[in-house]
């Protein structure tokens, strides 16, 4: 995996239509495609893959499928479950036992436990994972807290984490987390939000884990290849692209948004989440797809139709 401008894709987990059991051959059809757009990361279970919602054993199968696609060539990250700890340290250990490359998860849901509990968590987390090595994953919107700054270097200092996804708009963490990767050698950083892709680009951040990817990874790979050349205009056009799809999606769930897409530009993927989940109205789902479909069909995951 190349060290700037690295597209991880938080894979959706699809699943049968009336059993909401794992489709496997979706999940396979998926990551093929992933592939062969030019994905460097596969992330499976992580909050667009529904982690919350899967038993320990559904997410060894998400690594399993992931592993055998990306043959060695697309890295593995897989998340973990966080609302109790014993399943996180299960989930890390199936992972990394399978063939994971990393285990990317949040911190404790819910409570927050001080910045002594977080760092003992993650410590724990490295154990488990056996050779798959760990990212945090900072996301206030769900987990209720940011990781503190000190605490990231705390664990990048030690070589607990070896990177942080940060799932964050707010430019003062952004610019501070910047730092901390001047001051810990070999320690990457991924955006979360593709809008604000640009300006952690601009601190030098390594690159992006970015849901919309799923239907338009060339909306991503566009945007990374745009800085490297210093396209500024291409790359203001392609966040303001991401922005709004994403803007549209995100009050009804990604997860479920992504799937309907998917589905309504014929992917062999239902449109099925998991409860308490929902899918966005047709209106929306087909104001994104006209709206990705205007921009360029050339960003499009290969296989899907306008």
């Amino acid at each position: 995996m190349p060290r700037r401008g690295v597209l991880v894709v938080p894979v959706v987990t699809p699943y049968t239509r009336d059993s909401l059991e794992v489709d496997v051959e979706g999940l396979e059809w998926l990551l093929q495609r992933l592939a062969e757009a030019g994905a460097n990361g596969f992330f499976v279970a992580g909050t667009t893959g529904e982690k919350e919602l899967l038993s320990v054993d559904e997410i060894g199968r998400l690594v399993e499928v992931a592993v055998r696609v990306g043959g060695g060539r697309v890295k593995v990250f897989s998340g973990t479950p966080s609302a109790r700890v014993s399943e996180a340290l299960e989930a890390a250990r199936l992972a990394g036992g399978l063939g994971a490359d990393h285990v990317m998860t949040t911190p404790p849901l819910y409570y927050n436990p001080g910045p002594r509990g977080v760092i003992e968590y993650y410590k724990k987390l490295a154990l488990a994972s056996e050779d798959a090595t760990v990212y945090a994953y900072t996301i206030p919107s769900h987990v209720g807290y940011n990781i503190p700054l000190d605490v990231v270097e705390a664990l990048a200092s030690e070589g607990v984490i070896e990177g942080v996804k940060a799932t964050v708009s707010d430019s003062s963490y952004i610019v501070s987390l910047s730092r901390v990767k001047e001051r810990v050698e070999d320690f990457t950083l991924f955006s979360g939000i593709a809008e604000v892709l640009p300006l952690a680009l601009a601190h030098g951040w390594d690159g992006a884990v970015d849901a919309l990817a799923n239907v338009a990874p060339g909306i991503t790979l566009g945007m990374l290849h745009a800085w490297r050349d210093g396209d500024t205009k291409k790359l203001s056009k392609l966040a303001r692209i991401a922005a709004r799809a994403s803007q549209a999606l995100r009050p009804y769930g990604l997860q479920g948004g992504l799937k309907a897409l998917l589905a309504e530009m014929g992917a062999p993927i239902s449109r099925a989440v998991r409860p308490p989940l929902t899918t966005p109205p047709d209106t929306i789902v087909k104001a994104v797809k006209n709206l990705l479909c205007n921009g360029s069909k050339e960003v499009l995951l290969l296989g899907l139709k306008c």
